[in-house]
């Protein structure tokens, strides 16, 4: 068999396959409460979470992920780089996209599951290129206030995360800024039945519903006698794999924050502070030691 024919029998299995499952992709950036998310959503029967273990993927990761990584990171990169060797770079963008979506076919034709959901956080990075290869997807942005981010990556960092949770306040503050306007970029692009953002608060203030919203998105309505139920059975990190990853599920704790840490998270990510809701103005700043 030739180079051509090579090809050619790779582009007839090389167009992304679309699962029966409708997909919902989780984003946002680390620490925002989108595994939290995806453990509300796991709760029900018609759900199958796309995750290394369900996709049967290597997890070399210290404590066993729940992220499948399938289009961003070192493996698909490493596909695409090969793949761009030979063929454009449009084609090889496309068959590295079709090795994950075929994992996602079998995850779905396997679990018998209406809606397949999978939760990397910074698919966000790719979102554009998984809505246009994946025209039926949605996705759930989950957002939170980025000062409390901060706090929770910056810990992250000093035990599990120390290999992608930043290190410094001032590289948490670019990575939840960065999120926030490109998802804001994307809620611009793709209609609201593909795109919401869910509010970390709003999870923890109007938990009941929220889950009904986040269900309604997903196509499959609950009750709220059901959303309590979810509620109850993913309250206080009950379903955390590993000590650590869900810490204390509350708002606030950036509030011990020094006079220099809120200026320099002022500084970097202050702007879509304000954007986002979470001040109208720059006088939070001035309240430490209050």
């Amino acid at each position: 068999m030739n180079e051509r024919d090579v090809f050619n029998t790779v582009r007839v299995f090389g167009s992304v396959p679309q699962p029966e499952a409708r997909l919902v992709f989780v984003v946002g950036c680390p620490r925002s409460g989108t595994t939290w998310v995806l453990g509300i959503l796991e709760s029900h029967d018609d759900v199958a979470i796309a995750t290394p273990e369900t996709l049967g993927l290597k997890d070399t990761s210290e404590h066993g992920s729940r992220e499948s990584k399938l289009f961003i990171g070192k493996d698909f990169d490493a596909i695409h780089k090969s793949l761009g060797a030979i063929y454009s770079q449009r084609e090889a963008k496309e068959m590295a996209f079709s090795v994950g979506a075929h994992a996602l076919v079998r995850l779905a034709e396997k679990s018998g599951a209406k809606v397949i959901v999978e939760k990397t956080p910074t698919h966000l990075w790719r979102a554009h290129e998984i809505a246009h290869f994946f025209p039926e997807s949605r996705f759930i942005n989950v957002l939170r206030d980025g000062r409390d981010v901060c706090v929770s990556m910056l810990e992250a960092h000093k035990g599990w995360g120390r290999d992608w949770a930043p290190g410094t306040l001032e590289e948490a503050a670019k990575l939840w800024s960065d999120s926030v306007e490109l998802a804001k970029k994307m809620e611009e692009k793709l209609p609201p039945e593909r795109w919401i953002t869910v509010r970390y608060k709003d999870l923890l203030r109007e938990p009941i519903d929220s889950i009904i919203r986040l269900f309604e998105f997903a196509g499959l309505p609950v009750e709220r006698g059901e959303a309590a139920a979810i509620h109850e059975e993913n309250r206080g990190g009950a379903k955390a794999w590993f000590k650590g990853v869900f810490r204390k599920g509350i708002s606030g704790e950036w509030k011990r924050f020094s006079a220099e840490d809120r200026k320099k998270f002022n500084d970097i990510a202050g702007r879509q502070l304000i954007s986002s809701g979470y001040e109208t103005s720059e006088e939070w700043i001035e309240d430490a030691g209050e």
